[in-house]
């Protein structure tokens, strides 16, 4: 191959196309150039396009790669062994190949966007230039050819990559009608990839937040968890909160309750280095976002959680939060227990999965708690550090024998005699039947 090189800017700053090309990953590389090179036999190119080729050229690890070509997804399914018709109706047809799952769409324009979501015609087109004009920014209209490194430009995206901007593709206020989740975008794309917003994309932003009604809880939530395990999540939360975005589509998140900008300085102390042990960094900024006023109030965070359309595992995980949180803030002040079932209630709470985040959620919600916090974590950590590695298992049979019939009661015995274990209060069975004994003399 003969080098490759794209000039970005007049001051004579290039792009080596074949050098970014270097940069993909050899597991990505292998089938991404054997799809090239399979439809460059049957008189087809393709180019790798959007955040892939903008990713390289920041220097950013490829999440996957999407092609793009003129070839119709008819022509692309008899090129391949394995395919995927995911998105046949709008041009998009998966290759399998080499163990991964790569987009080969076509090349399209895109006409009428009624519900703000899927455009209501597609129609195929033969040249990048047409393709750049139905995408969202001008980063993401990039195209790099696999097999000679040449780099297409329709948008201008390589200026304003050089420029730190983010630019929508032509008009914005257009870009965010046709679908309303671009605002979510816009927002995760300059915390993300640190670009400061262009001339009037904001103020586009803000004009056109009524078209994120037309955008799935499924596609919301999606996007926020993106926002959330990336590197700035509070930056985007607080370009979403001034230009409307969130209070049209986050639950709870109002312009009258919620202080945006007090909201994003909460996430930024929460997220996204902060310890939260097991706890997802997704539960954790949901837990932030969608408890506003901080009052832990599990009933309507559960019902913000259902309108999100969360999994069962995601709204256990934030609940567990809030949970964690009031039970911390319960006992702060509190003098250090000395009956086993209490110690054995600090030494569980110290052991929930949830802890160390709820710790860091407790942390970031008042600074003004940190002492006192900081005093019952270390007294909540040493007792658990103390504590036997597991309880003594005592079963229902064991109270049962000794009169206790089924029933809330017993139910409740064996859930303090597992923390007067933790507590210290017996290490073995025989200690275990003892202890029940006494407790129903």
């Amino acid at each position: 191959m003969q080098t490759s090189a794209v000039k970005m800017k007049d001051d004579g700053q290039k792009i080596d196309g074949l050098g970014l090309l270097s940069a993909i990953p050899e597991d990505w590389l292998a089938p991404t150039l054997e799809i090239a090179r399979t439809m460059a036999a049957a008189g087809q190119r393709v180019w790798i396009v959007g955040g892939g080729v903008r990713d390289l050229i920041l220097g950013r690890p490829i999440k996957d790669i999407d092609l793009v070509s003129a070839a119709l997804p008819e022509q692309v399914e008899g090129l391949f062994e394995r395919t995927v018709p995911v998105g046949k109706a709008f041009g998009i047809v998966v290759v399998v190949l080499g163990g991964k799952e790569i987009e080969v769409a076509t090349f399209r324009k895109e006409r009428g966007y009624s519900d703000s979501r899927r455009p209501d015609e597609v129609e195929y087109a033969d040249s990048a230039d047409v393709d750049a004009g139905r995408r969202d920014f001008t980063c993401n209209a990039l195209y790099l050819d696999p097999l000679n490194g040449e780099i297409v430009d329709p948008s201008g995206g390589l200026a304003d990559l050089m420029a730190r901007e983010l630019r929508a593709v032509g008009d914005p206020a257009a870009r965010f009608r046709e679908d309303g989740l671009r605002l979510l975008r816009a927002g995760r794309f300059l915390a993300s990839l640190t670009l400061q917003p262009a001339p009037g994309l904001l103020e586009a932003m803000a004009a056109e937040v009524d078209s994120i009604g037309g955008v799935s809880p499924e596609r919301v939530l999606d996007e926020t968890a993106k926002i959330l395990r990336g590197p700035d999540p509070a930056r985007a939360i607080r370009v979403l909160s001034e230009t409307g975005v969130l209070s049209r589509c986050l639950p709870g998140w109002t312009d009258r309750s919620v202080d945006g900008a007090a909201s994003a300085d909460f996430l930024a102390r929460c997220l996204p280095s902060a310890s939260r042990g097991a706890v997802s960094p997704v539960a954790l900024g949901l837990a932030v976002l969608l408890d506003p006023q901080r009052d832990g109030d599990a009933e309507t965070t559960t019902q913000r959680l259902e309108e999100l359309k969360t999994s069962r595992d995601l709204r256990t995980s934030v609940l567990s939060l809030l949970r964690v949180r009031g039970e911390l803030l319960a006992l702060m002040g509190e003098a250090t227990p000395t009956a086993a079932v209490a110690v054995g209630e600090w030494v569980a709470l110290a052991r929930d999965p949830a802890f160390e985040a709820g710790v860091t959620l407790t942390q970031g919600a008042d600074a003004e708690v940190a002492p006192d916090l900081a005093a019952t974590v270390e007294v909540l950590r040493a007792l658990s550090a103390s504590a036997p590695l597991e309880p003594v298992e005592l079963a229902a049979k064991d109270a049962m024998a000794l009169g206790i019939r089924p029933g809330p009661e017993l139910g409740d015995l064996l859930r303090r005699a597992k923390l007067a274990s933790l507590g210290g209060a017996f290490s073995d069975l025989e200690g275990g039947l003892a202890w029940l004994a006494a407790e129903i003399r």
